[in-house]
């Protein structure tokens, strides 16, 4: 077993107990906030059209993985709880 004593640097008397004794606390993202989604939310339907018109079609799996961007984090969409 690897004794960790060592490897901690010397005022770290307070480190362990931070590492082990915090309790995990969710904090959902804010999807919709954030600017990336802003974006592609606002220009995906521009931009599909717009291809489409250059009949330069996006593949369908980068339309369905645009989709499922705009819709993760979400809760209206669907989650998953794990105990």
């Amino acid at each position: 077993m690897i004794d960790l004593e060592n490897y901690l640097p010397d005022d770290s008397a307070n480190f362990k107990a931070d590492v082990c004794e915090r309790e995990a606390v969710y904090a959902p993202r804010q999807a919709e906030e954030s600017i990336l989604y802003g974006v592609v939310a606002e220009n995906l339907e521009t931009f599909l059209a717009r291809q489409e018109r250059r009949e330069r079609t996006v593949p369908r799996f980068v339309e369905r993985e645009f989709r499922s961007f705009l819709e993760c984090g979400i809760p209206a969409h669907g989650f998953l709880w794990v105990h």
